[in-house]
Formats: structure tokens, C-alpha cells, sequence
């Protein structure tokens, strides 16, 4: 059904762009044959200028007996888009020399495409840092969260959960399996242990497997937490995914911009902006939680949001924008829902991106780079491959890094200045001046860190717990890996804040 699908949007695709028989062309491949990447599709042919090029019907991974054959007889592609991270490894292994775009991929870097500075795309992964957030407000008492892996690519998702539960409450274990054979032991292991676990994308999941999971998590009231909201439906709490659609979207507006010889931009790989939450609540009462009735209107608003995409994917889209507004009705800050809004009215006029480009040129030259950040970002949820907005993002950090910057330039107290260049060098990576002066401030105050951990502790033995919150903190400004601050930090903000409650 979906390659009948797929193969209906190439013809009027084909149609749309007339006799093109000498007009630039795109291969595109696909993973395997499964609803989220015919999502992807969608908004791929949607959105792609068929006036760019002629797109090949699409092509499967799984149908392909001879992938040397396939790429070579397509040689002369301009342009090769694959969807999923199958296929993306397939043609960055066969198709020598090729322009590439990417789409779906989970863990990009390590799939590959870092080697390939010609090679860009989207990423299909959700931060865990907003699984976390989400299971806090499921499960306010949750603590300890399990991931285990057998890959490296799912080792390289896993890893990111590392130190997040300083941030976020909770304490977060990792751990790689030799293969599925371990899997039952290493369940056993974490009885009683764990409150939620994280189903890594790796292979170390089959259906079997996931049901073993799935059946242990319910048993023991585990939160079950997924990326694939099929999975959530099969037997997990609640699942996080990113719209395929609008990465689809995005994909397209790529290609067209590699197409147009303007390489890659100044991202390579672009992630999900948001995160939708749904809720599986049977299993979530059959694994005995009680769900908060926010969480439920969370999880409902999803649904129609999801409803309201399918109808504009169907070439519906006044039906979609009554949705839509039906939503925003009821939670106005709905990020998601205005920007398929905004979608929906920038079809029929241009002139809103207009407006705020030219809102973002001027906050940018009178040097109000946080309003020009602002503006920039909605004219890239309204068009993701504007290139002026995105050079004119790029423009507005580095102008904020570099007030940060100045600021640590200025301070006098040295864990001041790391504090200011730190922040500098979050919104601008690339802010080398920024980079060198907190390695500088990092040198020196090296020194000190054994002194500053003894006084820490000293605080923290005498109950004095807000400061050494932040002596620990500052501790890990000059030295983030340092294991015994980040131990003793989470402990002196648990019991500062359990200290605190008691007071009031």
C-alpha cells in the first residue's frame, strides 16, 4: 500500500513537472517499506519544486538484489536522497561520488555521514533530555532510568542520557549487551531497581524481545518510554517522535537548495524541533500508574495535532487549518500547531515571511540579536530551508556569543568569566576567541579544584547545602567531567531541596 502510495506521488510529480526527460534527476531509496518513512515521502514529494528536477520512482533496500547494480546504472543522478538509515549507509558505501541528502536517520554520526562534508540531512532522534522531562511529569517519583544496547549506533543514542539526570532529576544507567540471548538476565538484574526504562533504537529489539521488555516493564511498574509511537501502541507507557512529516519537509528543502549548487548550508544535519507525546493508557493503568490529568490532555491534543497533518498530507488543508485553530484555541503556545498554521496561510501569501524577515534584519542590525534569534526561528518554522534566515540565525548568535563573551572579558571572579565564555560558547560553538578564553580560565583555576572540593564537602558535612550547591557547581564550570562534584552536587541539591520543604 505504501509503494502504490509513493509510486502515485512520483507520477504527479512526473506530471506536474511536464516532458523533462532532459531535466536533472533525483534517485531516491528508502529503507524498507514501513509508515513512518512513507510519512517522510509525503512531505518529501510535498514540498519538493518539481521544477528542480525529475524524481525516480522510489526504490526499497529490501528489493534490491544487487545494490552495486543499482547505484552504478544511477550514476549519473544529480542527486541521491535516501530515507532511513539503511539506505543512507548503503549509498555512502555505493554511490562513489555521489551528492547525497539524508532523511530519518537515527544517530547520524555514527551511521557515517561525519566523513562526508558533501552529505546532509535530518535526523529523526528526540533529545532524551525531553523523555526525561515527560517522565517527570508522569511520574513525578521516578528516579532511576535504564537503557541497554548492543550497537553502536544504539550506544551512541544511549550515551546522551549521560549526566542529563543532573539536570533533570533523575539517575540514569546504561548499559551494552552482548546480543538478545542476554537480554532476559539483564532485565532480572534491575527488579526492583529500576522506575522507567528507555527502549534504545537498536537492533537488539525484535518483536520478541520488545514483548519480553514490555511484559517485565508492566509486571514490575516500569515506565516504558519509545521513539516509535507503533511500539507505544504494541506495549509501552508513552512514546516521543518527531513528525516525519515536516522532516520530509525539511529533507526537500535541502535537496532543493544542493540542487541550486549552494552545497549543503550552514547545517549539515538538522534535528527534530519538536517532540509529540502520546500515551498508551491502558498499559500505563495496567502497569498500576495513576496518569495526571494534564498528561491526558497532553496525549488527546497529540491526537488532534496528528489528525490535523494527516488531512493537510491528504491535500485538505482548510480542513487542517479549522483544526488548528482549534487547537491553538486551546493552548494558544502550541509551538507545533502554529507553525503548520503559519504553513497553511504562507501557501496562499508570502507576505508573513516578509514581514518577519524583515522584523529579523532589523533587530539584528540595531544589535538585539535574542528578538533577531526569535525572528529568525519563526521564519524557519514557517520555511525550514530559507537560507537567509539560517546564515541570519548563525549572524545572531555569534553576536550574542560575543556579548557573552565580552561580559567574561570584563568579570573579575574566574568563575564568572567560565560562567560568560561557557554561555558564549553554547549559542556559538564556532566562537574560537570564546572556546580559547575558557580553556584559559580552565588552566588556571585546575589548580584550585582540590582545595575548592575540600571545601565543598566541608559545606555539605555541615549542612550548609547552598553552598556547596554552588561551589560543586562552580567545580564542574572549570572541570564538567569531574565525577566526585557531580556526585556530591546531586546529593547537596536533593538534600537542599528535601530541607527546604520541611522549612515551609
Amino acid at each position: 500500500m505504501i509503494r502504490v502510495y509513493a509510486c502515485i506521488l512520483t507520477a504527479a510529480m512526473l506530471c506536474a513537472a511536464g516532458l523533462i526527460a532532459e531535466r536533472r534527476h533525483i534517485a531516491v531509496i528508502v529503507s524498507s517499506d514501513t509508515g513512518i518513512y512513507a510519512d517522510a515521502l509525503t512531505g518529501f514529494y510535498s514540498s519538493f519544486d518539481p521544477g528542480l528536477a525529475q524524481i525516480d520512482q522510489p526504490v526499497y533496500v529490501d528489493a534490491l538484489p544487487d545494490p552495486a547494480r543499482f547505484f552504478s546504472e544511477r550514476s549519473d543522478a544529480d542527486l541521491i536522497v535516501t530515507i532511513g538509515s539503511k539506505a543512507t549507509q548503503l549509498a555512502l558505501a555505493e554511490g562513489h561520488g555521489s551528492k547525497i541528502v539524508f532523511s530519518m536517520v537515527s544517530s547520524p554520526r555514527a551511521v557515517g555521514v561525519a566523513s562526508r562534508p558533501d552529505v546532509c540531512g535530518t535526523s529523526m532522534d528526540v533529545s532524551l533530555s525531553e523523555f526525561f522531562k515527560s517522565l517527570r511529569e508522569l511520574s513525578p517519583s521516578a528516579r532511576n532510568v535504564y537503557a541497554f544496547y548492543s550497537t553502536p549506533e544504539g550506544e551512541f543514542a544511549a550515551s546522551e542520557g549521560e549526566y542529563l539526570d543532573l539536570q533533570l532529576g533523575v539517575e540514569y544507567h546504561k548499559r551494552r549487551l552482548s546480543g538478545k540471548s542476554e537480554l532476559p538476565r539483564a532485565l532480572e538484574s534491575i527488579q526492583g531497581k529500576a522506575d522507567a526504562f528507555y527502549l534504545v533504537p537498536d537492533a537488539l529489539y525484535d518483536s520478541e524481545q520488545f514483548q519480553i521488555v514490555s511484559d517485565f516493564c508492566k509486571k514490575n511498574k516500569i515506565v516504558l518510554m519509545t521513539s516509535f509511537s507503533s511500539l507505544m501502541q504494541a506495549g509501552a507507557t508513552f512514546s516521543l517522535r518527531p513528525d516525519y512529516t515536516r522532516i520530509g519537509r525539511v529533507t526537500a528543502e535541502m535537496a532543493g537548495t544542493v540542487l541550486q549548487g549552494k552545497g549543503c548550508g550552514p547545517r549539515r544535519v538538522v534535528f527534530p524541533d519538536q517532540a509529540y507525546f502520546s500515551l498508551n493508557e491502558r498499559y500505563a493503568e495496567e502497569s498500576g500508574l495513576t496518569i495526571p490529568q494534564s498528561v491526558k490532555e497532553t496525549a488527546s491534543r497529540t491526537r488532534l495535532f496528528l489528525s490535523a497533518v494527516n488531512l493537510m498530507n491528504e491535500g485538505k488543508p482548510k480542513s487542517a487549518l479549522i483544526v488548528f485553530d482549534a487547537i491553538l484555541k486551546k493552548a494558544p503556545d502550541d509551538a507545533a500547531a502554529k507553525r503548520y498554521r503559519d504553513a497553511i496561510v504562507e501557501r496562499q501569501s508570502g507576505a508573513q515571511t516578509r514581514q518577519m524577515m524583515e522584523s529579523a534584519r532589523q533587530y539584528l542590525a540595531a544589535k538585539n540579536f535574542e528578538r533577531a534569534i526569535q525572528e529568525y526561528k519563526n521564519v524557519l518554522s514557517v520555511n525550514a530551508g530559507n537560507q537567509e534566515a539560517m546564515a541570519g540565525l548563525d549572524e545572531a548568535k555569534l553576536g550574542i556569543s560575543e556579548q557573552y563573551r565580552a561580559r567574561g572579558d570584563a568579570a573579575v571572579d574566574p568563575y564568572d568569566k567560565a560562567r560568560f565564555y561557557s554561555s558564549a560558547v553554547q549559542y556559538m560553538p564556532n566562537n574560537t576567541r570564546a572556546a580559547m578564553a575558557l580553556d584559559g580560565v580552565r588552566a588556571r583555576q585546575k589548580q584550585r579544584l582540590a582545595e575548592d572540593l575540600k571545601l565543598g564537602i566541608a559545606d555539605y558535612n555541615a549542612r550548609e547545602f547552598d553552598r556547596a550547591v554552588k561551589t560543586f557547581e562552580n567545580i564542574l564550570l572549570i572541570e564538567p567531567g569531574n565525577r566526585e562534584a557531580q556526585e556530591y552536587l546531586r546529593i547537596a541539591v536533593r538534600k537542599r531541596d528535601a530541607l527546604r520543604k520541611l522549612q515551609e
